[in-house]
């Protein structure tokens, strides 16, 4: 028997204006900085309005999505990293570990000087090592090396947040989800009321179920425009302290709730992801170093 009433009356919204939007508050987030309204360190004034009011409305609705541990991480995966490499230098693990002196620019979460660990991440390792060589903007005629990095056993449960999950999901996959869980409780409500003989009222379970169904569909949606719209590659014309300032405050606002790093897109290498970690000693550099020219 047909179900009339079950074509869903969910409005998904018109996601070009989601995206319009995101990226007005994220230039506003970054303005706000430039402006010296809040320094990247002073997250309580930097959650008052704006983006990361916004999004720490959104982390505290789902924390849970965004949390992985470094173990689920590295499982089945490749973490590397690589560096252009001077003619004749020696190489060893040493040179594949960040440090203070050599850290004369911004990195994408991180300020001048400050030592955290950023690695490529894929299940292939050719795409991860594929990115370690976008990441560094290598060209043809340049000697490269690539190390493999592993995380430390003591560190493996530590928590970072994953800002990919829905790197790989459309739009429509996203809005499917919500629709089949609205159509099954609807289904299961007419069954119900047509063994009654009245309107049945929807259980608990449905409610935390429909409830649920909203809330991810609400957090992926967000991370997906988040991460089409903010994770842009830098032009050559850019000030890189200045694109990179709302990031470091996201990072702050990370790193003050305790965790550990941040899983997100890397915006010149689609087959592959990008880690950067908070404490550089939670991954070791592991097996043999490849040196060759590109």
């Amino acid at each position: 028997m047909p179900y009339p009433f079950l074509k869903h009356p969910i409005d998904f919204g018109d996601v070009h204006s989601s995206e319009e939007v995101i990226k007005s508050t994220w230039n506003d987030f970054r303005d706000a900085l430039k402006n010296r309204e809040f320094t990247y360190e002073e997250v309580s004034k930097a959650t008052a309005s704006g983006f990361l009011k916004v999004f720490d409305e959104l982390f505290m609705l789902c924390t849970d999505r965004f949390e992985c541990s470094l173990k689920n991480v590295e499982r089945n995966s490749y973490l590397k990293r690589g560096s252009i490499l001077a003619e004749t230098e020696a190489v060893d693990y040493e040179r594949f570990l960040p440090k203070a002196e050599f850290i004369t620019q911004s990195n994408r979460f991180s300020p001048v000087g400050v030592e955290w660990l950023y690695l490529a991440v894929s299940r292939k390792e050719t795409r991860a090592e594929e990115c370690t060589i976008k990441e560094c903007r290598a060209s043809s005629g340049n000697r490269f090396g690539i190390c493999t990095f592993s995380i430390k056993r003591e560190f493996e449960n530590k928590k970072i947040i994953d800002l990919t999950v829905a790197d790989d999901l459309t739009y429509e996959q996203i809005n499917s989800r919500l629709e089949c869980t609205y159509k099954e409780i609807c289904r299961a409500r007419f069954i119900r009321s047509r063994r009654r003989g009245r309107a049945a009222a929807i259980t608990v379970a449905e409610n935390n179920k429909i409830k649920n169904a909203v809330e991810d569909w609400a957090f992926k949606t967000y991370l997906k425009l988040m991460s089409e719209q903010i994770f842009k590659p830098l032009e050559d014309t850019d000030d890189r302290n200045l694109m990179y300032a709302p990031f470091q405050c996201v990072a702050q606002y990370f790193l003050d709730k305790g965790y550990s790093g941040i899983k997100y897109k890397s915006t010149v290498c689609e087959s592959a992801k990008d880690i950067v970690l908070f404490d550089k000693t939670y991954a070791h550099p592991v097996g043999d170093i490849k040196d060759f020219i590109i």
